[in-house]
């Protein structure tokens, strides 16, 4: 959860800090991280991508970008992003950085 934070000095002169929980998302209980983990397959060189499709174990992702440079693992970040009306910055792959099976993270938190 993110928290606000205020410092502030007591009559002593020593630092005190406050802190107070950001406000809570609609639809999202207490608690709860506002991010979501997929499994994709992804679809490099392809003439297709970018494209989103989903499928019985998740989703397929195909990308125009090459297999090299790590240049199709951008091209599935920039495709997920759209896909799921977010800022790239926000997708991050934790596993599978070199596989074409990869776990990406999607932080929905605004």
């Amino acid at each position: 959860m993110r928290e606000l934070s205020l410092s502030a000095a007591d009559s002593h002169g020593n630092r005190i800090s406050l802190q107070h929980p950001s406000p809570p998302t609609p639809g999202v209980p207490a608690g709860y991280a506002r991010s979501m983990q997929v499994t994709v397959r992804v679809k490099p060189g392809s003439r297709k991508g970018p494209l989103v499709e989903k499928d019985a174990d998740g989703l397929i992702v195909h990308v125009r970008e090459r297999a090299a440079d790590g240049a199709a693992n951008l091209g599935v970040q920039r495709a997920l992003a759209a896909h799921f009306h977010t800022a790239p910055s926000r997708v991050r792959i934790v596993r599978g950085h070199t596989s074409r099976i990869k776990r990406i993270d999607i932080d929905t938190d605004t």
